[in-house]
């Protein structure tokens, strides 16, 4: 029912050097990109755990995708976003107004300095790697290692993935009883060990004879309990039913909230919207992502129950929003709609059908795109045209 793998962070990773965004941290200049390799094992649910020199320092899950719970892929859905935060080094750190204030209260230091001279606006806005306060004193205990370039403190990161596997029994259960029980297990877990990392730990350090030898054990311990609820008794699983409960309406509280929260544990709106994707949807907005991100900033929002926006860096220091997508689950044809600042002329000229004026008050063009990987092209012609537009209006 389990499957174990133990994997280095340089076997994952590969992470280049880059310039930090405006207003951001000035050391969040890292571009980390996985290496897919035999990636069929990191797909569908689990508990996975984070180490840093053999040490325990976080404990999380992996849920799939929503009605979906045997597919995604925990690594490009969670792990690089560790690596990011855990070092706050990655080029999409954010950091929520309440932690950013806590951590200038509480925290002092290089990467202390850095947080108070960011710009609160831009250091708030959801690029898909929001970081705790755990996360940041950690970065910060660790500086003189993670500050360095090239980075040298990669190997030292382990990541361990307790995957549940597709029995013929959990692929005929509830999608959300399963999504339940791993999480009611991931919340006695973090009780039970309080890595340094994971939100509402008081640990400033990890203890090191917890490695992961010990940890592998308590996983698999409390996640065989958790899933025999599943099996046994449909809709109810048997392990820390009260942290279970709270865990469901934790995350359909977040899932319909247009306002950020604070809370370490809550979803990120890139999790909510990317939750809602189709498999292809998914594929098609990561790999507009790795190929537009250097050069155009990429961002979650949770208006209209989540959306993406893209905008790049005009002259004089001014910012704006090119491009906004939202997810059209339409059961004949689900579709990407794009509202975009290029006209509705230079958007069919990048071969896109359907187009129309947008109802937006600042943007120009409204069309839907097929979330194909070949038509990416398709959408990133769209956003050099919103650019040249923007570059016009300024």
């Amino acid at each position: 029912m389990l499957e174990v793998k133990i994997y280095a962070a340089s076997e994952l990773f590969e992470v280049q050097q880059s310039v930090p965004w405006a207003g951001n941290l000035a050391s969040a200049d890292l571009l980390i990109r996985s290496i897919q390799i035999g990636k069929e094992h990191r797909s569908g649910p689990g508990i996975y755990a984070c180490f840093f020199d053999g040490a325990l320092i976080y404990i999380g899950k992996f849920l799939g995708v929503e009605g979906r719970p045997f597919g995604g892929n925990v690594q490009r859905a969670r792990w690089d976003k560790h690596i990011g935060t855990f070092t706050m080094g990655g080029r999409n750190v954010s950091i929520r107004p309440g932690v950013r204030d806590r951590a200038i209260r509480e925290l002092s230091g290089p990467l202390v300095d850095q947080i108070r001279q960011a710009d609160p606006d831009i250091l708030a806005l959801d690029r898909g790697m929001v970081a705790g306060f755990g996360r940041i004193r950690f970065a910060a205990h660790h500086w003189a290692a993670f500050s360095q370039r090239p980075i040298p403190a990669l190997g030292r990161f382990l990541f361990m993935y307790v995957r549940v596997l597709p029995s013929t029994e959990l692929l005929a259960a509830d999608p959300t009883t399963i999504r339940t029980a791993i999480s009611a297990a991931e919340g006695e877990l973090i009780k039970a060990l309080r890595p340094v990392c994971n939100g509402g730990s008081d640990r400033e350090v990890p203890l090191p004879q917890v490695g992961p030898n010990h940890v592998e054990g308590r996983i698999i311990a409390v996640l065989e309990q958790a899933l025999k609820g599943v099996l046994t008794v449909p809709g109810a699983p048997v392990a820390s039913q009260d942290i279970a409960n709270r865990e469901g309406a934790r995350m359909s509280t977040a899932s319909q909230s247009p306002l950020a929260t604070d809370a370490e544990d809550a979803p990120s709106y890139e999790e909510i919207f990317l939750n809602k994707l189709s498999d292809e949807a998914r594929d098609f907005v990561e790999e507009f992502r790795a190929r537009v991100g250097d050069r155009f900033q990429v961002y979650f929002t949770g208006t209209d129950n989540g959306d993406m926006r893209v905008r790049s860096d005009l002259p004089k220091g001014r910012q704006r929003v090119l491009m906004t997508v939202k997810w059209r689950p339409r059961p004949e044809q689900p579709a990407l709609l794009c509202d975009a600042l290029a006209l509705p002329s230079e958007c069919s000229g990048c071969g896109l059908a359907d187009v129309e004026a947008s109802t937006d008050q600042v943007m120009k063009s409204r069309f839907p795109i097929a979330p194909v990987l070949d038509q990416v092209d398709a959408l990133i012609c769209v956003l050099h045209a919103s650019e040249r537009r923007a570059q016009q209006l300024a």
